[in-house]
């Protein structure tokens, strides 16, 4: 398993990828959980290697990225969550520290939908709605899986 992730990251620098190794890994820990059943996970791990070094983004690769603890579904066609937006779901927590107030937000040409997601999860009494252009492939949904990060949520 290491020298399948340090011959990876090295792959991976060499195609120019900023954090080879974290990618590797984090590409190899995939390959296993999705190819279990099959057993396939080396074989899958490589065609992965194989499209992180052509620099598809991971979050497409995997197909879901982490945004203020929602694990979001993504994939092409599909704006990937940046930690930066997470500033305005900070500013709104600061605008409107009672959670317990109504609030309605309209979330215009929403692409993975995180930014909305992770407002509704900040409040209880809060309503939404979201409005896509049919020309983006988002699923709109969250991921499947548990949030990959340990941020907790608001009380």
């Amino acid at each position: 398993m290491s020298d399948a992730i340090a011959e990876a990251a090295t792959r991976l620098r060499a195609a120019g990828v900023d954090n080879p190794r974290l990618d590797a890994r984090l590409l190899w820990e995939f390959a296993q959980r999705t190819a279990h059943p099959r057993g396939e996970g080396g074989a899958l791990f490589q065609s992965l290697i194989a499209r992180r070094a052509a620099r598809e983004p991971l979050a497409y690769i995997t197909g879901r990225k982490e945004f203020w603890s929602l694990d979001v579904a993504v994939g092409p066609g599909c704006l990937i969550p940046r930690p930066d937006t997470e500033t305005l779901i900070e500013e709104l927590t600061r605008l409107v520290p009672d959670h317990a107030a109504p609030l309605s937000i309209l979330d215009l040409g929403t692409g993975s939908g995180c930014i909305l997601l992770a407002a509704l999860r900040s409040s209880r009494t809060r309503t939404a709605s979201a409005s896509m252009p049919r020309r983006m492939r988002c699923t709109g949904r969250p991921a499947t899986s548990p949030p990959t990060s340990s941020r907790p949520a608001p009380a």
